[in-house]
């Protein structure tokens, strides 16, 4: 990983002494710490309480590191040792009571980035010529904005719009905003800074500048800025950049202000090897088409057997007889999961699993709060029960082995930990239910009505290997959704929000990273999605499947072949492991569809 970064700190035009602290520290090889913290209080020590957390997170960080915490629990445990240390200073010091300070600190790891931050200073991420906020201000008037009574245009001018309701020593509780493995790529930009700059500079002005310069000339230029443009607050930030130095000069023309003679003479020495290397090529076509071919060959010979062959879906559909569910008044709409060519339905306080094969019912009670839960690779059957206690909390059961719960899962108002003893897994400020959307031996996915969640090796929390995260770079909506699909050795993740018209697809074994992505989906919103493992895509709809061969394909439309083209599909079932699909039409009738 190569990186660069710069930082700056100054005082601004009207402000006597600075609050602000910055600090930043290589923690090993390839891992990297930094950290922007406004302080508050004036003559309570604003600049005492910003220095005090940052140092503290510091030591605390590279200790829980060395006791070989991850990176996100160290950052969990080190930011609750900065607020202690805040809040007992300013218990034995009256002069100092009252003081507190926002905090951001982003660690990135190899291409990953993990942030922890709590009010209102500010990192964001440019990628790809765009720029995005990637904290949340925890501000009332951003709260406004959020529930829509105020425009963020109205908000950047209100007098309140710097009203803190969460900063680090205001009291012993807390949740701050935690976002885990935030993808990186050569070329991003990373800015932190305090509101002293996002408060006087536009965000457009920010990305034009870190693009145009190295860090050490962005952060300077972006400091005039800010003064040129009021400097009414103290100005803090941290230009990062990722990539070689050739990656930064493609991103877009650097202006190189300084003399700097060892990248001079590093240019000069690319210059030439360009002019050597382009004269060989020149000269040598015919190698050259050798070995694009070889190239070619090469990748063809490593990329896996894809399902979808010569651009055509070859599809067979077979109607299911589901006279049993009849027999039930039943019908195949109840239907929530397909795993192991057996529908899982539930009905009242009773699940079904209908095996068309033979054909067979069988039928299991539920207590009013269980909620079924299928491992969808092994066929075994879990439930999710909420406990009836104050504070939310859902307990995780094999079917036929209810006495001890495998796991809990409960509401905390603090920090997302585990208790390896009670196998209980807290998660702050969970809301509306815990809605189980994939289960295997590994990996429990599920949601709360507003955050997506997954927990890693939840059968053995002990596991040096298990975690759990919200799915940050899947955002949660009434409309959005996830589909699951076994390729090889992997489960991939299909996400889809129809209001961003974005496809992404995440694969958990190179740890939830995406791994492709389709821009401005523009089609009508599919009943279902099927990823396939040479990164092309089938579309479901009511009277037709779209074929969607990448980015620099054409979609193709097929009718589905079933006995009547007045048939129309109603919902679309996927067997994870298999890739067998059941289409379930209007008038409830079934039909397997399966690829060959």
């Amino acid at each position: 990983m190569d990186i660069h970064f710069f930082a700056k700190t100054d005082v601004g035009k009207v402000r006597e002494g600075n609050e602000d602290f910055f600090l930043n520290d290589k923690i090993s090889e390839d891992e990297y710490l930094f950290i922007i913290a406004d302080g508050m209080g004036g003559h309570q020590a604003g600049d005492v309480a910003s220095k005090l957390a940052a140092e503290t997170f510091l030591d605390a960080y590279q200790l829980f590191r060395k006791k070989e915490h991850s990176i996100d629990e160290s950052m969990e445990l080190a930011i609750k040792r900065s607020n202690s240390a805040i809040l007992k200073k300013a218990a034995s010091d009256p002069n100092k009571r009252g003081m507190g300070t926002t905090f951001s600190a982003i660690v990135i790891s190899g291409m990953r980035a993990y942030i922890i931050h709590i009010g209102d200073s500010r990192i964001y991420l440019v990628k790809k010529n765009r720029i995005r906020r990637v904290t949340t201000d925890h501000t009332f008037v951003e709260k406004l904005v959020e529930e829509g009574r105020i425009s963020p245009e109205e908000a950047r001018d209100h007098p309140q719009k710097n009203v803190l309701y969460m900063s680090l020593g205001a009291r012993e509780g807390f949740s701050p905003e935690i976002l885990k493995e935030m993808q990186l790529e050569e070329g991003d930009a990373i800015v932190m800074c305090s509101d002293g700059l996002s408060n006087m500079v536009a965000d457009e002005q920010i990305k034009e500048t870190v693009l145009s310069f190295y860090p050490e000339e962005a952060a300077d230029q972006l400091v005039k800025m800010a003064n040129s443009n009021g400097g009414t607050d103290n100005i803090t930030l941290q230009v990062i950049r990722l990539g070689s130095l050739e990656m930064l000069e493609k991103t877009k023309p650097l202006r190189m202000f300084k003399p700097r003679k060892k990248l001079i003479t590093f240019f000069s020495l690319f210059g030439i090897i360009a002019v050597l290397a382009a004269s060989w090529f020149i000269f040598q076509p015919i190698r050259r088409g050798h070995v694009r071919d070889a190239k070619e060959m090469t990748q063809n010979a490593v990329r896996p057997s894809p399902l979808i062959k010569n651009e055509t879906v070859l599809l067979e559909a077979a109607r299911i007889d589901g006279d049993k569910l009849g027999d039930f008044r039943m019908t195949a709409s109840d239907s929530l999961f397909l795993a192991h060519r057996s529908l899982y339905i539930t009905r009242g306080n009773f699940f079904y699993v209908f095996d068309w094969n033979r054909p067979s019912l069988e039928r299991f009670g539920l207590d009013s709060d269980d909620t079924l839960v299928p491992s969808v690779l092994t066929g075994d059957i879990y439930l999710l029960r909420k406990s009836k206690t104050p504070v939310m909390e859902y307990k995780l059961f094999r079917f036929h082995e209810q006495k001890s719960p495998l796991m809990i899962i409960r509401s905390d108002n603090n920090f997302m930990s585990k208790d390896i003893k009670t196998r209980t897994i807290r998660i702050p400020n969970l809301s509306g239910k815990i809605v189980p959307l994939f289960l295997d031996e590994d990996l429990f996915i599920f949601s709360d009505l507003s955050q997506y969640y997954g927990i890693k090796k939840w059968k053995d929390l002990a596991d040096k290997e298990s975690r759990f995260f919200p799915l940050m770079e899947a955002p949660y909506s009434k409309s959005s959704r996830l589909y699951f699909k076994r390729i090889a050795q992997d489960v991939c993740i299909t996400y889809y929000r129809p209001e961003d018209k974005i496809i992404k697809v995440f694969s958990v074994k190179k740890d939830f990273a995406r791994i492709h992505q389709v821009q401005n989906f523009s089609m009508d919103v599919p009943l279902a999605i099927e990823y396939f493992s040479d990164c092309s895509y089938l579309f479901f709809y009511g009277d037709r499947y779209v074929q969607f061969l990448g980015e620099e394909g054409k979609p193709r439309e097929k009718t589905y072949p079933l006995a009547s083209e007045q048939i129309r599909v109603s919902r679309v079932l996927i067997d994870v492991d298999t890739g067998q699909k059941v289409l379930i039409t209007d008038e409830n009738e079934m039909y397997t569809l399966t690829c060959r």
